[in-house]
């Protein structure tokens, strides 16, 4: 598949290697621009100034999860396409209490495919 090219994507994430190796990923695949940050609330300063396209959120993070992230970003930013990225799935599905996601959740171990296609599909025309 060609990937558009110029994507600005904020990772949110506190393992420093997947922010790594998706900022890695998605600048050698896509000519994008990540940012990263390691907690919810520095990404929530990040995008005060700062253009995305994309949030990628993990679920479970210290000091605020990526659920009250991805929807703080929703309606703060309501143009942000937000992907969650958990390992959790009945912990989210439980925070969710039977609501459907209100963004696109990936499941770990991330397939890099599936990263770049939800880039692919927010990425600017």
């Amino acid at each position: 598949m060609s990937y558009l090219r110029g994507a600005r994507v904020l990772v949110v994430d506190d393992e420093g290697d997947v922010c790594v190796a998706l900022k890695d990923l998605l600048e050698t695949e896509m000519d994008a621009k990540v940012w990263v940050a390691d907690s919810a609330a520095k990404a929530l300063t990040l995008l005060e100034t700062t253009v995305v396209d994309v949030l990628i959120t993990d679920y479970r993070m210290p000091g605020g999860d990526g659920l009250q992230l991805a929807e703080t970003v929703r309606l703060t930013y309501p143009r942000v396409r937000c992907v969650m990225v958990t390992a959790f799935d009945r912990d989210l599905m439980r925070a969710l209490g039977g609501r459907p996601a209100p963004m696109r959740v990936l499941h770990k171990p991330l397939e890099p495919a599936d990263i770049l296609d939800e880039v692919h599909r927010a990425s600017p025309t």
